[in-house]
């Protein structure tokens, strides 16, 4: 499967039912007036790296729910079944922990990195440690051993163990696919975020909508080309390796 048709059929998983799109994009929203608004609207006075950080810790716990739910659906399309979101809602719901035992292995360094990067941000007289740069080599190294993770444990209900290590061997197995997985991503992240930039100028569209909404369908994607790749082969080549 070639790079084009990665990205093609994940697009064509989501067009078969566009309702797929709607919980990153709803958490897309969210997570924007949660970053913008939420000292505003309690008129609560923090330091940044606090606020930062439980901004962070908050979105963590959303997306595990919202990644779950997504790829409900997506797994629902793929096996050419309906989509029915109370049964969506609810293995979202049921896979919830062992979700966030798979994405925390990425959220503590993001939230560790952070809360010495964000003084940074604000006073650029601070450095930022070398070793840093390190920590977010190995965050993506973490990233392409568990690409399929949060997949087994919403597809076949594995526990985060075991998840993990199938992950880790489907990866191991399949590098080439993988590596055009990732570079799948990364073209499709580079394409929106340009898009964004020139429709940024239209008054009407409004640039930060307009980023939300294409931040959204861009994880929709993601998640959508991920399970494509892994519903068309890998997924035969899973064998057990230890009950979790």
């Amino acid at each position: 499967m070639s790079i084009g048709k990665i990205i093609l059929e994940g697009y064509r998983l989501i067009k078969e039912d566009w309702i797929v799109a709607t919980p990153y994009l709803i958490f897309s929203f969210i997570s924007y007036l949660f970053t913008t608004q939420f000292q505003t609207f309690l008129n609560v006075e923090m330091p940044f790296q606090s606020y930062f950080i439980r901004s962070l810790a908050v979105n963590w716990v959303l997306e595990g729910f919202v990644i779950s739910f997504t790829l409900a659906m997506c797994i629902a399309v793929v096996s050419k079944k309906s989509i029915e979101i109370s049964s969506a809602g609810s293995m979202a719901f049921k896979r919830l922990f062992n979700m966030l035992l798979v994405t925390i292995w990425t959220v503590a360094p993001a939230i560790f990195i952070s809360y010495h990067v964000a003084p940074k941000l604000v006073d650029p007289a601070i450095s930022i440690p070398t070793h840093y740069i390190g920590l977010v080599l190995v965050v993506m190294v973490v990233n392409v051993v568990l690409v399929f993770a949060d997949i087994l444990v919403v597809g076949p209900q594995f526990g985060f163990v075991r998840s993990v290590l199938e992950s880790a061997y489907l990866v191991a197995k399949n590098s080439m696919m993988v590596a055009k997985l990732i570079l799948a991503s990364i073209m499709v992240s580079i394409s929106l975020q340009v898009l964004s930039i020139i429709m940024a100028g239209i008054p009407v569209v409004g640039e930060s909508l307009f980023f939300v909404a294409l931040q959204g369908f861009n994880f929709t994607l993601v998640s959508a080309m991920a399970v494509v790749v892994y519903y068309n082969g890998l997924r035969k080549q899973t064998t057990i390796v230890v009950d979790a």
